[in-house]
């Protein structure tokens, strides 16, 4: 009888699997993370939340965020979690934030690290440096008018602006790999909380030119996503607008098609292939071709056009040897020509590769109606 009673004692335990506290409804499941500088190189960490309401009650706002200052990313989540009354629960965020004063600051390597071995941190969410403060993008978040469900709204989102070719594909996990790659050079998706007041209009046809914050439009998310931030190692070194981001993301095998302006004709350039690039560094110094095609439906002079587009990678290039990055990917190419890690190391490629040298090949076909 007492074996009975002992064994049923046992049976509902593990059938009941989870304390209260572990109950979905009873979970602060956070959407998306900010952090900012602090002073004395510390940080605030804020964190949007889907309001705390008893069921029946109204509310101004259906999230809100809440933050917390520390000195390290442990610290101030052990805040937040004591100022949050249910367990805060990281595993479904779908984007991080860092402000672009914490990006270019030496302590971002180290949090980066803290962060991605946080328990059940999602490290898929993508990853976002704001040129404004992080935490002004959460509150625009909350403020956003599009979809009741703003966790789909993000991923939407971000979805929409990266088949765009806008902004990279890049998440939380890639960051932090790449902070710690052998090859190099870690990217970020740049963004900006617009005022509404300093907006700056583009030369025509220059549209793809405007940095997030900036760009001259109304209406719809205060949240602008555009571009590419840049980084040497851990730090942020500069910026991509989201055209050059786009000729990134092509050199990288990663854009189907780009939106493109000939002679104030807005055309699209279609990939016919994949681009061939190769990076030959036997000699010195460094030599690097790029031979792209593409086809246009609409009828434009396809002479200026391929010069357009060559002096466009040109200066994309040519400026991110100038930052010594290279967000493009030539490095993984380059590093199948040494016998081992040691060889490729010793051959220090960020080092050389602002010297390399740049033949661009470009061309370019009308489609038959």
């Amino acid at each position: 009888m007492r074996k009975g009673k002992l064994f049923a004692l046992l049976l509902c335990i593990f059938l009941c699997g989870c304390t209260q506290t572990d109950q979905p409804e009873n979970q602060a499941i956070a959407i998306s993370l900010a952090i900012d500088a602090a002073d004395n190189g510390g940080i605030e960490l804020s964190v949007l939340l889907p309001s705390l309401h008893a069921p029946g009650q109204s509310s101004s706002s259906q999230y809100t965020v809440c933050s917390a200052t520390a000195h390290s990313f442990a610290e101030a989540v052990g805040i937040l979690r004591a100022s949050v009354p249910l367990t805060l629960n990281f595993a479904q965020l779908k984007t991080v934030v860092f402000s672009q004063e914490l990006a270019q600051s030496e302590i971002l390597r180290d949090l980066v690290s803290d962060m991605f071995l946080t328990h059940r941190l999602y490290n898929a969410a993508y990853c976002i440096v704001s040129i404004c403060p992080a935490k002004d993008m959460l509150k625009a978040m909350n403020d956003s008018v599009f979809g009741a469900r703003l966790s789909s709204v993000l991923l939407t989102s971000m979805q929409n602006f990266t088949a765009e070719g806008g902004i990279p594909d890049t998440h939380f996990s890639d960051f932090y790999y790449d902070m710690h790659s052998i090859y190099g050079s870690p990217i970020a998706i740049l963004g900006s909380t617009a005022d509404g007041i300093h907006t700056t209009l583009t030369p025509q046809g220059r549209a793809g030119d405007a940095l997030p914050g900036a760009l001259p439009r109304d209406g719809g998310s205060a949240n602008e996503y555009s571009g590419t931030a840049l980084f040497r190692r851990s730090e942020m070194v500069g910026t991509l607008s989201s055209l050059e981001t786009a000729w990134m993301n092509y050199l990288r095998g990663e854009t189907l098609n780009i939106a493109y302006n000939c002679e104030g004709t807005s055309i699209v350039l279609s990939p016919s292939r994949p681009v061939r690039i190769d990076v030959d560094t036997q000699i010195h110094p460094m030599h690097i071709e790029i031979d792209a095609a593409f086809t246009v439906a609409s009828h434009c002079s396809l002479d200026i056009l391929i010069s357009l587009i060559e002096a466009d990678i040109a200066s994309l290039i040519q400026k991110c040897q100038s930052l010594r990055v290279d967000p493009f990917l030539f490095s993984q190419r380059a590093a199948a020509a040494f016998p081992d890690i040691t060889a490729w190391l010793n051959y220090d490629y960020l080092s050389r590769f602002p010297d390399a040298e740049i033949v661009v090949r470009i061309s370019v076909s009308v489609t038959s109606d």
